[in-house]
């Protein structure tokens, strides 16, 4: 079977290839974003509030002494960047995967996104 060449299937556009590349996560348990990997050595930035979205900047990364997994991220709600648990050393999960929230301008021309970004 040939495919006709004015077909597009098989074919990713950039857009959709970015997008692929993103992974953006809700906050479902309040938890810390701290300015450094290491907890023992940063300081609290300031708390991700249940529902909050995070853009994933690095990671995961496992720290094996306290058994913790964390992420680097950035928050869409004041583009605070800074290292979050994403899963804690008793398993509680603190970020879960979430779509990229949509950007679209509202009536009065501000931008907004579908995703509650509190």
């Amino acid at each position: 079977e040939t495919k006709s060449p004015d077909t597009n299937e098989g074919i990713i556009g950039r857009r959709s290839f970015s997008q692929m590349l993103e992974r953006y996560c809700r906050c479902v348990k309040e938890i810390a974003m701290t300015s450094e990997l290491d907890i023992k050595t940063s300081k609290t930035l300031r708390k991700l509030q249940v529902g909050e979205v995070v853009e994933i900047l690095q990671g995961p990364r496992n720290d094996e002494v306290l058994g913790m997994t964390r992420v680097l991220a950035r928050a869409l709600r004041d583009n605070l960047e800074g290292w979050v648990a994403f899963k804690g050393s008793k398993g509680s999960i603190y970020l879960e995967d979430t779509p990229k929230p949509r950007l679209f301008l509202g009536s009065g021309g501000a931008a907004t996104t579908t995703s509650v970004l509190q």
